[in-house]
């Protein structure tokens, strides 16, 4: 009441203006001259007005419109009463997200600062309407697309006013119509953006305008955050009447006006607000705020809540995103039922809509591969490398280097498992055969003649190889979108890790650095690279301290601090190499430093191997953590905390949380199997011994990414899991009928015979016994139920799934070959216990086939190392958590893994 009085008889608040004061009042001692300020929604109206004063201070304007011919009248107008005024009109449409990206390239062609951001534009559609990117058309007009030009348009806007001290300004023009609505927004805008079954032109409104809200609070604190010298604040700018209300005019539109005309303001006296908010040195680092008759007000209690604002923000995020083509209704609709919204990248968003079926998971969790054959190209190298070589002692070099691997591997054994100090005395006697610390980086390298480096050219290359190819595979599998230019493999031996990124990102990588303190080695990775093509720009160095005084230097050059980053940073098979814990620390610390995206690390699968990824694990999420507990603290962000600040991991660990291995003396490794090359079985064979012709290779491996770990919905949740029985009566009858004459025509397949010898030249007529022919899986008899229903379930198996197993949450990791008996499956496996994913567990689950056939049929051919979807809501019945103990594996685990898959 006090308020209304106040409004009706102009009383002036705290800033000295009240409700009668007009936008030539609140803006008399402002000097705007060399200012650049755009305006949306200025041809009319509140929008015309404040462009008509902003310009009368000497700010340049920038007017949008999609009537290039009414902006040109409007710029008439204003030069016709200030001559000397500069005014630029381009063409935009807010409804249209493309045309919002036209416009901020036209206006960035320009080459002009940015220093005033005013989105005033507004529309009150009394028919519903869909926008051409399927968005409501009143959401679209008012708030989407003001959320794209805003996102466009703030690197110029920051980039400005660091250039030139002056603070930017970003205005939303809201209404107190805002606290109208009330409900769940996202929800109803996936409905009427849907169809218009519940559309209410009002309601539609006051939704957008509560947006406006919400989107000048968040983006306030992501801008406090980047500790960037723009503010951005909302205003109401009163009751007058418009041309917002023009698809609504008629008799009982003139009454209502008529009736409230004491209310009303008039246009120059609604501008007022927002020419006070955009230009007053007395605002300087306010941001966040809501104004109303150019004073502080308050919002509704939806204006004003956090955790809508965020959910908001990605739902918008997702929609404006160039990458995809996201369904409006699934993204409002999960970020509607996230229970807390958490920033993602866009990439990640574009995904998070995807829907999971039963059809499709066992492809997304399917993370391993039965047998490895190594590329035709990288056989062909190793074989033209070892004949330039010819070496005659070449069989008993590969033998002593295997001897030496396995020495090393006893003595890894025998470490104690609890103190560091002595790790590196325990290695002393094998450290003075392979290791040498040469540098103050620790770098440590093992020194390889060209004996030694041709022998593990022919025995061991294959293998890293393979091991690299399976953990960057799951990358690409899981982070479809991130393809690195920029690659760093450190310890890069012969190049196994390069091979691999070739293999799984052909033609992306652009620049690549190796760190190789073995010059054989070296000249062996460049030997095997002869005749290939569209190889990426190589630098090869001997230490990390080179390459970062390189780097360093071509940052001063270029003034660009990026130069030293690289998006996917690989480390394989070094850290073992380091006997000090404190080396590989520091070591660790500066490739993290150098990686800006992803870092991999990985070390043989050993208990040696797997506590130094642990190790190395626990702290780099220490340190990232105890990072962004400072920022807080200190309420600083230098960078874009969505993107960059802190740290999660990819693979394998579905959760950020301490291990729930440690201190159980079990260890967290992984297997692939690789059919050996010809040259392995020609230098591996001893006599007498027959060799198979496959191998299998341990490891244990961790991927970090920067960022805070998105949050995205679980594969089970939402997805009705029927029993056997029920899946039985819901059964439909023709589902039971057979077409013989169909079945004997699929049965009947010709395969033409491919000469193996005719693909690969690494297959000779002595080697063509000894291909790895994988066998199939033979079924266990009895229990309950029957082939019928088995091939009910498996064919509604899709081969290519779509969507993808997120890094977000919902997915267990089998950490142990999976046990069969009778109908029942026992998996092993790590998974997260909170959505967030920073707590994890292990569990032992035993799944049945009459509880869930399609689970249990996804159960009986994963393999180790493949994902398990989960749910927030984990069903007793298919679960069996046990103590973790020595006992969660069985005890011939180790001395029958061979029999996987």
């Amino acid at each position: 009441m006090i308020e209304t009085v106040k409004h009706l008889i102009g009383s002036g608040g705290s800033s000295g203006f009240g409700s009668r004061s007009t936008a030539e009042h609140v803006t008399v001692n402002c000097d705007l001259k060399s200012l650049t300020a755009i305006i949306t929604g200025a041809t009319s109206g509140i929008g015309a007005e404040t462009a008509r004063v902003l310009a009368k201070r000497g700010a340049r304007l920038v007017i949008p419109a999609r009537s290039l011919k009414t902006a040109e009248e409007t710029k008439s107008r204003i030069l016709s009463e200030f001559p000397d005024a500069e005014i630029i009109v381009l063409h935009l449409d807010l409804s249209s997200l493309a045309s919002v990206r036209r416009f901020v390239a036209d206006f960035e062609s320009l080459h002009l600062p940015l220093n005033i951001l005013i989105n005033n534009a507004g529309k009150y559609a009394q028919k519903h309407a869909i926008s051409e990117d399927g968005v409501e058309m009143t959401f679209a007009t008012n708030y989407l697309g003001h959320f794209l030009l805003t996102k466009l348009l703030l690197k110029k806007m920051i980039e400005t006013a660091e250039q030139t001290g002056v603070q930017g300004r970003i205005v939303n023009v809201t209404s107190v119509i805002h606290s109208w609505f009330s409900g769940d927004m996202l929800q109803y805008v996936a409905d009427i953006s849907r169809n218009n079954r519940n559309y209410d032109a009002t309601r539609a409104y006051a939704l957008s305008k509560l947006a406006n809200v919400l989107h000048t609070i968040e983006l306030s604190r992501i801008l406090h955050k980047m500790d960037a010298n723009v503010t951005a604040n909302c205003v109401h700018p009163g009751i007058v009447r418009t041309r917002l209300t023009r698809d609504r005019d008629g008799l009982i539109t003139d009454l209502v006006f008529f009736l409230t005309s004491k209310l009303l303001k008039s246009v120059p006296q609604a501008a007022a607000t927002t020419c006070y908010v955009a230009t007053s040195p007395r605002l300087r680092n306010v941001s966040g705020k809501y104004f109303s008759d150019c004073n502080e007000a308050r919002t509704s209690k939806s204006g004003s809540c956090n955790l809508k604002a965020q959910r908001l923000w990605t739902a918008s995020e997702l929609l404006v995103s160039p990458a995809s083509t996201p369904n409006v209704y699934q993204t409002f609709k999960y970020c509607s039922l996230t229970k807390d919204a958490m920033y993602l990248r866009p990439s990640e968003m574009a995904n998070a809509q995807k829907a999971f079926t039963i059809e499709n998971l066992r492809t997304l969790a399917k993370q391993s591969f039965r047998c490895l054959v190594v590329p035709v190209r990288l056989r062909r190298a190793i074989k033209k490398y070892l004949r330039e070589e010819d070496d005659p002692h070449i069989r008993k070099k590969v033998r002593q280097l295997s001897e030496s691997f396995q020495e090393i591997k006893d003595a890894n054994l025998l470490l104690p498992e609890t103190t560091a100090k002595r790790l590196a005395d325990s290695m002393n006697s094998v450290e003075a055969k392979r290791w040498k610390l040469q540098t103050v980086y620790g770098d440590s390298g093992l020194r390889y003649r060209d004996g030694e480096t041709a022998a593990y050219v022919a025995s061991r290359m294959p293998a890293a190889y393979s091991v690299c190819f399976r953990i960057l595979t799951e990358i690409r599998r899981r982070l479809p979108d991130f393809k690195p230019t920029r690659v760093l493999d450190f310890g890069a031996g012969t190049g196994s890790g390069f091979w691999a990124v070739q293999e799984v990102w052909p033609k992306c990588a652009q620049k690549v650095n190796i760190v190789e303190p073995s010059q054989s080695m070296q000249r062996a990775g460049r030997n095997l690279l002869q005749g290939l093509k569209d190889l990426p720009l190589i630098h090869g160095y001997t230490s990390l301290l080179s390459l970062s005084q390189e780097l360093n230097k071509k940052c001063r050059i270029l003034n660009n601090k990026s130069e030293r980053k690289h998006e996917l940073v690989v480390a394989s098979y070094v850290l073992g190499e380091i006997p000090s814990l404190k080396d590989r620390i520091t070591m660790v610390r500066q490739l993290w430093d150098l990686t800006d995206d992803l870092l991999v690390l990985v070390e043989p699968g050993t208990p040696h191997g797997a506590n130094i990824i642990s190790q190395m694990r626990s702290y780099i999420l220490w340190m990232e953590n105890r990072k962004l507990r400072k920022k807080e603290k200190a309420e600083i962000g230098k960078e874009v905390l969505d993107l960059k600040s802190g740290a999660h991991i990819v693979a394998p660990c579905p959760h950020d949380g301490k291990c729930p291995l440690e201190n159980t003396g079990k260890y967290c490794h992984f297997v692939q199997r690789l059919q050996r090359t010809s040259s392995q079985r020609s230098y591996k064979r001893t006599k007498g011994v027959p060799l198979r012709g496959f191998e299998d290779e341990k490891f244990s491996f961790v991927v970090f990414r920067r960022g805070q770990r998105p949050r995205e919905p679980w594969p089970l949740d939402n997805i009705k899991l029927e029993t056997l029985k029920e899946m039985r009566a819901n059964r439909k009858p023709e589902d039971l009928e057979i077409d013989y004459e169909e079945f004997i025509k699929t049965q009947v397949v010709e395969v033409p015979y491919i000469d193996p010898r005719a693909q690969d030249s690494d297959i000779t007529d002595e080697d063509e016994d000894e291909l790895v022919v994988e066998e199939e899986e033979e079924e266990e008899g009895g229990g309950e139920g029957t082939d019928e229903d088995e091939v009910q379930v498996e064919e509604a198996e899709e081969e290519e799934g779509s969507g993808r197993a997120s890094v977000g949450g919902g997915w267990g990791r089998i950490i142990f070959p999976p046990f069969r008996k009778g109908k029942q499956v026992t998996l092993d496996m790590c998974v997260p216990t909170n959505e967030e994913g920073s707590e994890g567990a292990f569990e032992r689950r035993v799944i049945t086939k009459s509880k869930n056939p399609h689970l249990h049929l996804q159960a009986k051919k994963s393999f180790w190392g493949d994902l398990w979807p989960l749910t927030t809501q984990q069903q007793d019945s298919t679960k069996d958590k046990k103590k973790v103990d020595a006992e969660w594996c069985r005890p011939d685990q180790d001395q029958k893994w061979g029999a996987w898959p």
